[in-house]
């Protein structure tokens, strides 16, 4: 491996234009400025976390998007102190470093706090879709808020401390590459010189104009959800059978953005899956009283300090080719994992508010289906009722998936060492499997996100690997964030004026009667 990529002395073509620019002390790199910043831009960044994941379950990575917009927020207060008459400490990148390892690992803890996974399992919403009868004692149907943030703040302390005594054998000795981090730290490099502070602007000037066009979208759509199954977002594209079957395009800003971060291979599987997709239930399984809450709560604390260990790596990597001192670094991990462990669950317990009674968070039906919530607890069934419990032929059908995965993964690995031509056409199964849980209709969205930036890659190439990024991350934080307005409105009762919703034709007094009825429309007083 190359140890230019894991010795920041030796890159001097980078490390030269900053010999005259002083380093700055341990607690000269943890500035106020970058605590308040990281406070805002952790609560947007957790909000669209949190909102993808439980909606889809597939989380993009938002290093670059916190990268970009870290040193733009920075570099903006450092102006504004200026024109204020303050003279402020000098904007250095481990400055930015720590501002942006603080907001990535509050952004770990939203993707592995349970808040869609083993957290929603617990609930008798998502039971109720594996069983028949539902044991009480393997309910939790609501954790407390304050234990729920001591649990998460304990289990990323100990990713932290527990992965620390390695970080010396293997960024220094053996000098692993931690693509992330490395990619992070030349992004943040580039920023800090005359020409990467320009590429920086342009890349912030797109995710603005695209961040706005998003927000503006979901509020115009938002005036059309006055009930269940309206606005654009239940539009039968393709038909009312079809629509039955969860395949519709939902005009949704946040998979659109998606579909350009992801690899296209992962949106073109998501689309074999679509084609594949057939409905089915699943028959009655059975556990141990007890076990099952016990098991998910086991899984939830290796969850969260197995990827905030790996988060942390990623950001020492970083640090390392930063000159970054390692105390501001782990101090900036700390306070990520406090102000996520905080904020998180304030930004869940505001989704659920928005969830209507009859569509609980977790459920099919509702906005927010968690859908890993039911593979988290459908593993703790397994392991607690053992395979005798599954459904016929069940084990047949697993074994032969696991082996194809096994097959394509297989041929995947020696394509790409190999050099072969298929290397670019062989399908991610991760991405296949997941619309069986979720329904196909963001792969829709997604796949128009991977022609949009196809086709802008055939017109300027240059043009769309510099700025397609903060494109996407614009229109994925524009959905997203709108989703706090949302939840403010519902919290004052101020609901959507207007249902827009398509019935079939035949009977349509009958339909519109029993949708009337069902409505719930809330009364004014």
């Amino acid at each position: 491996m190359d140890a230019t990529i894991g010795e920041p002395s030796a890159a001097s073509p980078v490390e030269r234009d900053f010999e005259g620019q002083p380093l700055p002390g341990a607690w000269g790199q943890v500035t106020l400025r970058a605590i308040a910043i990281a406070v805002l831009l952790g609560i947007v960044f957790c909000f669209v976390a949190l909102r993808i994941h439980m909606t889809v379950g597939i989380v993009p990575g938002f290093n670059m998007p916190a990268s970009v917009l870290s040193f733009y927020g920075l570099k903006g207060v450092t102006t504004l102190m200026r024109r204020c008459g303050i003279t402020p400490l000098p904007f250095t990148r481990q400055e930015n470093v720590f501002l942006v390892s603080s907001i990535n690992i509050c952004t770990t803890i939203a993707v592995t706090g349970g808040f869609a996974t083993y957290i929603i399992g617990m609930t008798s919403t998502v039971a109720k879709t594996l069983v028949d009868e539902v044991d009480p004692r393997e309910i939790v149907e609501q954790v407390p808020t304050g234990q729920w943030m001591f649990f998460l703040i304990l289990n990323g302390l100990m990713g932290i401390l527990s992965i620390l005594p390695f970080k010396e054998v293997m960024i220094v000795d053996y000098r692993l590459l931690f693509p992330m981090g490395t990619v992070t730290a030349h992004l943040i490099n580039s920023f800090h010189t005359p020409q990467g502070a320009y590429i920086a602007n342009l890349q912030v000037t797109t995710l603005l104009k695209s961040f706005i066009g998003s927000f503006s979208w979901s509020l115009f759509q938002w005036f059309y959800t006055a009930g269940r199954d309206c606005g654009f977002q239940s539009f039968p594209v393709f038909g009312l059978e079809l629509f039955k079957r969860r395949f519709y395009f939902d005009f949704s800003a946040t998979y659109i953005g998606l579909g350009m971060i992801c690899p296209q291979l992962i949106a073109a599987a998501g689309c074999v899956a679509m084609i594949l997709l057939r409905l089915s239930d699943i028959t009655a399984w059975i556990g141990s009283p007890g076990a099952i809450v016990a098991s998910l709560v086991s899984c939830g604390i290796i969850v969260v300090a197995l990827h905030v260990s790996a988060q942390v790596m990623q950001d020492l990597k970083t640090g390392y080719m930063t000159i970054t001192s390692s105390r501001a670094m782990i101090t900036g991990q700390i306070f990520g994992v406090i102000m996520g462990s905080v904020i998180n669950p304030c930004i869940f317990l505001a989704f659920q508010t928005t969830a209507t009674a009859n569509a609980p968070v977790g459920s099919r039906e509702s906005e927010y289906p968690c859908p890993y919530a039911n593979v988290y607890r459908a593993i703790g069934l397994i392991g607690m009722g053992g395979v005798s419990e599954l459904p016929d032929y069940c084990v047949v059908f697993c074994l032969i998936a696991f082996f194809i995965t096994i097959a394509i993964n297989s041929i995947r690995l020696v394509s790409l060492k190999k050099g072969w031509a298929i290397k670019d056409y062989v399908p991610s199964m991760t991405a296949i499997a997941i619309p069986f849980f979720t329904g196909s209709f963001f792969t829709i969205d997604m796949c128009l996100g991977s022609v949009l930036l196809l086709t802008w890659t055939k017109i300027n190439s240059q043009s769309a690997q510099l700025l397609s990024s903060a494109l996407a991350a614009g229109l994925i934080c524009g959905d997203g964030l709108f989703q706090m307005p949302i939840a403010l409105l519902s919290i004052f009762k101020v609901h959507p004026p207007i249902c827009m919703k398509f019935i079939p034709s035949g009977k349509q007094v009958e339909v519109v009667d029993a949708f009337l009825r069902n409505l719930q429309t809330p009364t004014r007083t």
